[in-house]
């Protein structure tokens, strides 16, 4: 009778073990970053639907108003505005970090006022306003 396949069994279950568990730290690595890029594509989401309120109001002239509900996902942020150039871009940070900037060109929409960071649950009220600059005015709604 031929016993090599009897030896031989445990020594490649214990190759194929080691493996696996040199394998898994990559693994899990790779789902945590995974599920975070995922998570910021769902602020993309997010940012777009502002984007395309503040696009209606705007058109829509001074006294325009829309209320728009935003989901932050934990560990993100919205921010809306600012100062110069950051008047007319919506960032998304990440653990403090700033990801991505969209700046809003057709039309070319200011943001009225200080920035406003976003990182919860909120309803933003959007407003057209022509006092002292034409652009909108980000508040709680």
């Amino acid at each position: 009778m031929d016993r090599r396949g009897v030896m031989g069994f445990p020594l490649r279950l214990g190759l194929a073990f080691t493996l696996l568990a040199l394998c898994l730290p990559l693994l899990t690595t790779l789902a945590g970053d995974f599920q975070a890029d995922v998570s910021g594509n769902g602020m993309h989401g997010e940012v777009e639907r502002i984007t395309r309120a503040a696009d209606r109001v705007f058109y829509g002239g001074p006294g325009s108003t829309c209320v728009v509900d935003v989901t932050v996902a934990p560990g993100f942020s919205i921010v809306i505005g600012g100062d110069g150039a950051d008047a007319y871009s919506i960032s998304i940070t990440r653990d403090g970090v700033e990801t991505e900037k969209i700046y809003l060109e057709h039309p070319q929409v200011r943001f009225i006022g200080d920035a406003r960071s976003i990182d919860s649950t909120s309803s933003l009220r959007i407003t057209c306003v022509d006092n002292p600059h034409y652009g909108v005015e980000v508040t709680a709604a």
